[in-house]
């Protein structure tokens, strides 16, 4: 049996109007079979957050398909939302299989680069972010919380 997979995008990066957050790779998955949908959670939302609405749309999916398990593809941020997801949303045995993509499990230094600007520039930046991103859809978002969430800890 193959289990439906979910594309888990990454900060920023959402399916809007035309615009594919996994560019063909939906397509080419679907051409072979696969049930795949794309999450469609906050691009700049919180690691917390967006694990909550990744496990409400995992578990929709799972419930239209029948299916007991999903298999994942994350990336970038979208690998620590669905870490989050499996390990502190108690989610594990709903997950066949994670494949991550660029997924900074380190921390970006060019996350910490940005969190670390002048309050000046960044709050202002912040501000219009989360504008523009709710404009997009985003239900909840949080840009200076996401960068945060991707500062590196070394």
């Amino acid at each position: 049996m193959k289990y439906p997979i979910i594309l888990v995008h990454g900060i920023m990066l959402k399916d809007i109007w035309h615009f594919k957050a996994f560019g063909k790779i939906e397509k080419i998955l679907k051409s072979k079979g696969y049930h795949v949908y794309t999450s469609p959670h906050d691009g700049l939302g919180t690691i917390e957050n967006n694990a909550n609405q990744i496990k409400t749309f995992v578990l929709d999916i799972m419930e239209k398909e029948n299916a007991q398990k999903v298999n994942i593809i994350a990336h970038s941020k979208g690998g620590l939302d669905s870490l989050y997801m499996i390990d502190r949303l108690h989610m594990s045995q709903h997950v066949a299989s994670v494949t991550f993509l660029s997924t900074p499990h380190k921390g970006s230094i060019v996350a910490s680069k940005l969190y670390e600007m002048p309050k000046l520039f960044r709050n202002p930046l912040a501000f219009w972010l989360n504008i523009v991103y709710k404009f997009a859809g985003d239900k909840k978002p949080d840009a200076l919380a996401a960068c945060e969430s991707l500062k590196r800890s070394d």
